[in-house]
């Protein structure tokens, strides 16, 4: 049976506006798609990791806060290169990310400078600030729950001394001087990372 043209040639251009549509979803695909920030990519290589391996905790909760933390940040800020290598080098990017909001004060920059858009800039300026003080929240947090599955109450002060003080005015001051001042209480913090990433708290002696 020979196909009419007409037939044909209909089916031939609903063939061609299919391709076209694809097409035209393809590019606005790309161009609606910004390029996912590096230190990003590891944090999500990070979560990919623990949920193929199972592996819950106060280090999962941690990343999952750091990701969702971050997805707030403006498209125009961005993490300093020589940061986004520790942090992609790390054994833990989303512990590694804390400790770098807590002991360092230029770790994001905006594309934006005074000369260009002081507006945006300020706007950057403020997102990044918000992001410096939820670190000790998120802070609080991951030593609160690295302590509750730990069989005795005082083990974290055990291994980690320097949070004896910490801990102190947590427990008893926190409400009257406000967590800023708490922090402030914090020895080295660096030291106190470093611990913590030593550390298992699962399968520890206290």
């Amino acid at each position: 049976m020979v196909k009419k043209p007409g037939i044909c040639y209909a089916g031939f251009m609903l063939k061609m506006l299919k391709i076209l549509m694809v097409l035209t979803l393809v590019l606005f695909s790309f161009k609606g798609f910004s390029k996912p920030k590096r230190f990003m990519v590891c944090l999500g290589q990070e979560e990919a990791f623990m949920h193929k391996h199972k592996l819950g905790g106060p280090v999962f909760k941690l990343n999952q806060e750091v990701i969702s933390s971050f997805v707030q940040l403006r498209d125009s800020i961005y993490m300093k290169d020589k940061y986004v290598k520790q942090v992609c080098a790390a054994n833990s990017p989303s512990m590694k990310v804390l400790e770098l909001l807590m002991t360092k004060n230029t770790v994001f920059f905006s594309i934006y400078t005074e000369k260009r858009s002081p507006k945006k800039l300020a706007i950057d300026q403020s997102n990044i600030n918000e992001l410096r003080e939820k670190s000790s929240l998120l802070f609080v947090n991951f030593v609160t729950q690295m302590q509750a599955i730990m069989s005795k109450p005082n083990c974290m002060e055990k291994h980690i001394p320097e949070l004896t003080l910490f801990y102190e005015k947590m427990r008893y001051i926190l409400e009257d001087i406000g967590l800023r001042r708490v922090m402030k209480t914090l020895k080295d913090p660096q030291k106190v990372f470093e611990k913590l990433q030593a550390l298992d708290a699962k399968n520890i002696n206290c």
